[in-house]
C-alpha cells in the first residue's frame, strides 16, 4: 500500500514568519543528516539545500520555525505531533520516509539522549507511581474507544490491510502462543497483563495456567 500525503509546495503550510539565516543554517544541517537516507528538507518559503541532480525518496515540508526546532531537539515526539497538526507534510511515499528515518535513528548516536540522561531527574518510587497513575489510570471507558473487544494494549498484526482490529489482535495473540510453543498444563507468568486478553487467550485456547501481574 502506498501511504501518501499529497503536498505540492511548502506554501500550503502555515508560516509564522519568513525564514532567517539561522533557520536556513539549521535546515541545512538537518538535511545533511537526513541525506544519508535520501530524505530532503524544505522550509516554508521553499528553501532547500538539496542538489537538483539528486532525487530523494521523499521531502519533509516544514511549516514554521517551531517545527524545525522541534525536529532537531526532539524528533521522536515532534515529528508525529507536527504531522498530525499540519505543520509538517511529507511529499512522496510516507511509509518509505518513515522507514528511512527509523533506520537513521537506529544507527546514529543521539546527543539528545545523552543530554536528557544528564538533565533528567532521577526516577524515585513516588515519581514512578505518579507516572503509572497518569499513564494507565484513565478509566476503561477511554481505552474502549480505541482498543479491540479484548482490550489488548499492544500492537496488532494485520495479515491483510482490510483486517479488522479485532481480527488483527487475535492473529497477534495466536502468533505469540505459537512462538511460546505452549502445551496444556504449562504455567505461564505474564508481567503487565493489562486487561487479561493474552492470559485469557492462552488459557482458553491452549489449556495453560497463567499468573498475571499489573502495576495499575
Amino acid at each position: 500500500m502506498n501511504h501518501h500525503r499529497a503536498a505540492t509546495s511548502a506554501s500550503h503550510l502555515a508560516a509564522t514568519s519568513q525564514p532567517r539565516f539561522p533557520d536556513r543554517w539549521l535546515a541545512a544541517r538537518l538535511e545533511r543528516l537526513l541525506a544519508t537516507v535520501d530524505v530532503r528538507v524544505q522550509l516554508w518559503d521553499g528553501y532547500s539545500s538539496w542538489p537538483l541532480s539528486r532525487r530523494p525518496i521523499g521531502t519533509l515540508l516544514i511549516g514554521d520555525r517551531r517545527t524545525l526546532l522541534g525536529l532537531i531537539v526532539n524528533p521522536e515526539l515532534r515529528f508525529g505531533e507536527a504531522y498530525t497538526t499540519g505543520r509538517l507534510e511529507v511529499q512522496g511515499d510516507l511509509a518509505r520516509v518513515l522507514e528511512a528515518l527509523y533506520r537513521l535513528s537506529a544507527v546514529i548516536p543521539s546527543w539528545r539522549d545523552r543530554l536528557r540522561a544528564q538533565l533528567a531527574p532521577a526516577i524515585t518510587l513516588s515519581s514512578a507511581r505518579h507516572n503509572v497513575h497518569c499513564h494507565y489510570d484513565l478509566g476503561n471507558d477511554f481505552y474502549r474507544l480505541w482498543l479491540d473487544d479484548e482490550m489488548v494494549y499492544t500492537c496488532a498484526h494485520f495479515p491483510k490491510p482490510a483486517s479488522s482490529l479485532d481480527d488483527a489482535q487475535r492473529n497477534k495473540l495466536d502468533q505469540v502462543c505459537r512462538k511460546l510453543r505452549l502445551r496444556p498444563g504449562d504455567n505461564v507468568i505474564e508481567a503487565g497483563s493489562g486487561w487479561g486478553g493474552l492470559a485469557l487467550h492462552m488459557a482458553r485456547e491452549h489449556g495453560v495456567c497463567v499468573t498475571g501481574y499489573n502495576v495499575s
